[in-house]
């Protein structure tokens, strides 16, 4: 059974820059989850400016990338995480 799918990005094109192709299903899988991560953020008024589908990979894995952040970002991101967790 063939694991990959055509996935295309916001623009149109692969995430790589290429014209339209095969990706696997893990790199549509981590880009789904920048994108609702993204959504998530965006709800509280955080934006996360290198937030994105890492190049690397564990095992069949893709990682999301989150960036760096500055100091009142991180204690707004552990205000909200705090008041969530159990």
């Amino acid at each position: 059974m063939d694991s990959t799918v055509t996935y295309l990005g916001p623009s149109g094109q692969e995430p790589d820059g290429g014209v339209r192709g095969h990706i696997d299903v893990a790199y549509q899988e981590a880009d789904d989850a920048v994108d609702l991560l993204r959504d998530a953020l965006r709800r509280i008024g955080v934006t996360l400016p290198s937030l994105g589908v890492d190049d690397h990979r564990i095992g069949d894995v893709h990682l999301v990338e989150l960036g760096r952040v500055r100091p009142d970002i991180a204690l707004k991101l552990a205000d909200v995480i705090g008041g969530v967790a159990p």
